[in-house]
C-alpha cells in the first residue's frame, strides 16, 4: 500500500485542485479505494471486500474520465474495445466458471473494461502525445487479470511481483496522467 500513498502527495500538496476539479476529486477517491482494496487484500479472507473496494475505485475513475471530456471515441474504437472486452469475458468464463467468485470476477471485469474505455476516450479528447491514463487503465487490466489467474486458475512464478508492478504503474500513470492532462489552477 505504501507506493499508492505516495501517489496522493501531488494531490494533497495542491488540495485546492481536488475541491475545484471534479476529475481530481474522482482520481483522489479512486486512489483512496485502491488503497483500501490493497489493505483489505492483505488478508485473504477479505478478498471479496477488497474486490468491491477496487470496483468502486474503477467506477469512480470511469465516471471522472467520462464526465470530464466530450465523447471522442469513434465507432471503430468502441467496436474494437467491445470486441476485446467480449473476448476477455469469454476467457474469464472459460478459466473461472468453476470458481465460487466467478460472478464477482465477471462483474469486476465488466467494470474495469468500462473504466478502460472511458480512459481511452479521455486520452482521445485530450489528443496529447503519450496516453498516460489509457496506458494506466491497460496496466490495470493486466494486473487484475494476472491476479485472477494466480488466485483462481493456476499459481504462477513471480505472480506477486508482476501483479504489484503492473498495479503500481497503473495507479501512477492514472494519477500523473490526470495531473498533467488538465489545466491546473496555480
Amino acid at each position: 500500500p505504501l507506493p499508492v500513498i505516495f501517489l496522493f502527495y501531488p494531490l494533497i500538496v495542491r488540495w485546492n485542485m481536488i475541491l475545484d476539479n471534479f476529475l481530481f476529486l474522482c482520481v483522489t477517491l479512486g486512489l483512496f479505494f485502491g488503497l483500501l482494496g490493497d489493505v483489505l487484500l492483505l488478508k485473504q479472507t477479505l478478498f471479496l471486500q477488497g474486490l468491491v473496494a477496487f470496483l468502486l475505485g474503477h467506477s469512480i475513475y470511469a465516471i471522472g474520465f467520462f464526465l470530464s471530456v466530450p465523447w471522442k471515441a469513434s465507432l471503430i474504437v468502441c467496436g474494437g474495445w467491445l470486441t476485446f472486452s467480449i473476448a476477455l469475458m469469454i476467457i474469464i468464463w472459460y478459466l473461472f466458471r468453476r470458481s465460487k467468485f466467478f460472478v464477482p470476477i465477471l462483474l469486476y471485469g465488466i467494470f474495469i473494461q468500462a473504466m478502460a474505455l472511458s480512459a481511452i476516450n479521455y486520452e482521445l479528447a485530450l489528443a496529447r502525445g503519450f496516453p498516460y491514463v489509457a496506458a494506466g487503465a491497460a496496466f490495470f487490466c493486466v494486473s487484475d487479470f494476472l491476479l485472477a489467474l494466480d488466485m483462481f486458475y493456476k499459481s504462477m512464478p513471480l505472480a506477486d511481483f508482476l501483479v504489484l508492478a503492473s498495479y503500481y504503474v497503473a495507479q501512477a500513470l492514472i494519477a500523473w496522467g490526470t495531473i498533467f492532462g488538465v489545466d491546473l489552477p496555480m
